[in-house]
């Protein structure tokens, strides 16, 4: 029988959009079901900025030993946090921040489901920097 963390994240995963309140609730005091409503409901509407407190909580909580497809995820959704953040400032650490997170997912879990789609992010980011070279080895990557 799965455990309450195993069916928080399996709901991660399959996006369920119900959600609780966002309304002045301290992240850290929230249950594990209510946590994952909020950032299914994030994830789903592309809030990835919005949803990073939500999703570091998570990757807190999981502690040592993530559920495998959790750990994908978050990774993969935090990453995505740091590229909206710079899409919207244009804040070149943002970027960098992003960079090193795409790059770090894509090396964690190089079969993973997002894998294609973290590597056309880190490719774009590459350009954003004027780093083209980086950029066109990325996207080779898509195809290999």
């Amino acid at each position: 029988m799965a455990g309450p963390r195993s069916k928080l994240f399996s709901y991660l995963l399959a996006l369920t959009l119900f959600a609780g309140s966002l309304q002045g609730q301290n992240v850290a005091e929230m249950g594990d079901g209510e946590l994952n409503d909020i950032v299914v409901k994030l994830i789903s509407e592309n809030k990835f900025l919005e949803a990073r407190p939500y999703l570091q909580e998570m990757k807190k909580r999981a502690g040592d030993e993530p559920d495998a497809n959790a750990a994908e995820a978050i990774a993969f959704f935090l990453a995505s946090s740091h590229l909206e953040e710079y899409q919207s400032s244009k804040n070149e650490e943002s970027l960098k921040t992003a960079i090193k997170a795409f790059e770090d997912y894509v090396a964690k879990y190089p079969s993973g489901p997002r894998k294609i789609i973290a590597l056309l992010n880190l490719g774009d980011a590459y350009s954003d920097l004027k780093q083209h070279a980086k950029a066109i080895n990325t996207y080779k990557l898509i195809y290999d």
